[in-house]
């Protein structure tokens, strides 16, 4: 008969190469101290943010809109800077102890140390708690609680200083758990006389390099906002779709080179800013205990 015909070869019952998958990695751990200590403070290299024609007011760029100050300088003689910088023991009593004289009395999270709590740093009631925290580490030299806190809240920016007499305690944040992203925004932009201080508690002892204070870029113009014309300086400008500010700046886009992380350490403790004059936000990421924030 015929010879049969060859099989015809399939793929079925052939033997194939094992092909091999990468293994499941794990994303690599969140720490904020290692993105922190890479990050560039942006301090001297800067440029400003363009602000659109549109909505351009006068020229910020040349006034000054930004400085650190060190508590050595602030209160000249009482060793501050030094155990300021040596002692989570003595940053923690003196945040509570904040809360105790300034914190506003009704707050239900006025003693939780996890959650951020407000009041206002010029109040009437007498700063005991906080002398009290200063006396034991500085002994004599140490300035009263009330003189601690009118200092810090005198700091003065081209001769202008904190006046609404706003204070918090500000506390977490979605950059102390994950790379967050910025939310650029002004508290006060419309008033032109705004002036925040910030006073930056570490995460660590001797700390130093960015992730402590807010992250600020400083804007070319001032920017003229529908607001303005109304005067009401006092609100929020978050510049967002949502409340149609978006047209005026936007702030999703702003290139790396406009950027400034505050660098924090010994001698740079307190950073003072024009609030008009830049826009500001959360670090992307947070490694600090918690930051103080005078308006």
């Amino acid at each position: 008969g015929k010879p049969t015909p060859p099989r015809r070869r399939t793929s079925v019952g052939t033997k194939r190469r094992p092909t091999t998958k990468a293994p499941l990695v794990a994303p690599p751990t969140f720490v904020a101290a290692t993105i922190c200590r890479a990050q560039e403070t942006n301090e001297d290299a800067f440029s400003p943010l363009a602000v659109p024609e549109r909505c351009r007011g006068a020229e910020a760029a040349t006034r000054p809109w930004f400085k650190h100050v060190g508590l050595d300088t602030l209160f000249p003689g009482a060793g501050l800077g030094e155990v300021f910088d040596e002692s989570s023991e003595f940053r923690a009593a003196l945040r509570r102890a904040a809360r105790e004289d300034r914190c506003d009395t009704s707050s239900p999270v006025r003693f939780d140390m996890t959650s951020s709590a407000q009041g206002s740093w010029f109040s009437r009631r007498p700063a005991a708690a906080t002398h009290g925290v200063l006396r034991e580490a500085l002994g004599a030299s140490a300035p009263t609680g009330d003189e601690f806190y009118a200092k810090i809240g005198g700091l003065t920016l081209d001769g202008v200083a904190p006046r609404t007499g706003h204070f918090i305690d500000i506390v977490g944040g979605p950059g102390s758990r994950r790379l967050a992203r910025y939310a650029w925004h002004q508290d006060r932009g419309g008033d032109t006389e705004a002036v925040t201080v910030m006073l930056g508690f570490p995460a660590a002892s001797r700390q130093r390099g960015c992730g402590v204070f807010s992250h600020v870029s400083p804007l070319s113009h001032l920017v003229v906002h529908e607001a303005d014309a109304e005067r009401d300086n006092s609100r929020p400008r978050e510049f967002s779709d949502e409340r149609g500010e978006r047209r005026f700046l936007d702030v999703d886009a702003i290139p790396e080179a406009s950027i400034v992380r505050p660098g924090y350490g010994r001698g740079r403790e307190l950073i003072v800013y024009s609030d008009a004059r830049v826009v500001h936000s959360a670090p992307d990421a947070i490694h600090r205990e918690s930051l103080w924030r005078f308006m």
